[in-house]
């Protein structure tokens, strides 16, 4: 019996567009940071570019619905972690996601209900 892969998740990149996204991602980074890309912290020169990450303004500790969200590509240090984010829509990683269109208005009558 041969098994099938997991289900996905909808939304959730599989393996070639994670790679993908990273190859956008260093095409863009190498193009905008100039050698040598040097580690504030440490010095090293060795950096991985990690899986796409969501940011939100920080509103006190709440979670606010509806709010901005950043989708951001994180390259952290291979030495010391310290990391550095981009915005992966601006930098191209990403293509811009539309928001889902809103429900067509019926004019307020109930499914079902006599006018």
């Amino acid at each position: 019996m041969s098994e099938s892969p997991p289900p996905r998740l909808p939304g959730k990149p599989d393996d070639a567009e994670k790679q993908a996204q990273a190859q956008r991602a260093l095409t863009w980074i190498t193009s905008h940071w100039p050698s040598p890309q040097i580690c504030p912290i440490c010095g090293s020169q060795s950096w991985a570019i990690n899986d796409l990450v969501e940011m939100r303004p920080y509103r006190g500790g709440a979670l606010i619905m509806g709010g901005p969200l950043y989708v951001m590509v994180p390259v952290m240090c291979q030495v010391c972690s310290y990391t550095l984010f981009f915005n992966a829509v601006t930098s191209g990683v990403l293509a811009q996601v539309s928001p889902p269109p809103e429900p067509e208005d019926s004019g307020g009558a109930e499914p079902g209900s006599a006018s």
